[in-house]
């Protein structure tokens, strides 16, 4: 993870720690998928993803916006960054930001424009197949394109070129912007990536369990109010959640 001008930058293999240390508090249940439309492939070098997203929240400001609209950002080399807080719901679809997730993917993906990469397309898939997996949504029903809906906020269910706001996410994105062709193409890459989300790592799920060395710091977090649990002392930690708190322990975000 690299930190810039108060954005963080992940791998596609960073992102499921990442949620598991910064769970938000507001329910979450669905996911936004968007396409960025300008800037385009053409303005990006394969260095400047954070001036790009800062670029973004300037705009963003200046048409009203309390932040950058978008959670995250996938860029054409496959690197995800942070925008707006995870505790805020986006700007990303009037009539489905409450409750949601907003992923802006960096591309015109508008018929005969950008052609997806690889490495994007890879890392749209693991973030959409983590958010379901960590939220607990089916992503059949909980993924939503901005093509689904209108101006106003009316959810169609699928594009209408006569209603729809726009064409976001693209009309080659994935196959086409409609909701047969997420059904066809996009869906079966989530539910598989989910599937094939690695399930034996190691998982505490009391106090009780944790190793003798970690037990200080997890105890430091609850008393902080930092970390909350699933209730009934239940606190279901993995190895790479306790490591980020650590690094940021040693970091001195946590205090005394």
């Amino acid at each position: 993870m690299i930190e810039n001008n108060g954005f963080l930058m992940l791998r596609s293999d960073e992102i499921q720690t990442y949620l598991d240390a910064n769970q938000p508090g507001r329910e979450i249940k669905l996911v936004q998928l968007h396409h960025t439309w300008s800037p385009e492939y053409k303005h990006f070098d394969g260095k400047n993803h954070f001036t790009r997203q800062a670029s973004m929240r300037e705009s963003h400001l200046a048409r009203g916006f309390s932040d950058i609209a978008q959670h995250f950002t996938v860029f054409p080399d496959g690197l995800i960054v942070t925008g707006r807080s995870l505790e805020q719901n986006p700007a990303g679809i009037v009539g489905a930001n409450k409750g949601a997730i907003c992923i802006e993917n960096f591309g015109n993906f508008d018929a005969r424009q950008d052609k997806m990469t690889a490495e994007q397309a890879d890392a749209i898939i693991t973030l959409t197949a983590v958010l379901c997996k960590v939220f607990g949504l089916k992503p059949e029903t909980a993924v939503t394109y901005h093509a689904w809906w209108t101006a106003k906020g009316q959810a169609l269910g699928d594009y209408h070129p006569a209603k729809s706001a726009k064409t976001c996410p693209g009309t080659a994105f994935f196959g086409g912007n409609t909701r047969d062709a997420f059904l066809k193409n996009l869906l079966p890459r989530i539910k598989d990536a989910m599937q094939t989300k690695e399930e034996n790592e190691v998982r505490y799920k009391y106090y009780e369990d944790l190793p003798d060395c970690w037990k200080p710091l997890i105890a430091k977090l609850v008393r902080k109010g930092y970390l909350h649990g699933k209730g009934d002392g239940v606190l279901d930690l993995t190895e790479d959640m306790i490591r980020v708190w650590a690094t940021n322990d040693n970091a001195g975000l946590y205090g005394e």
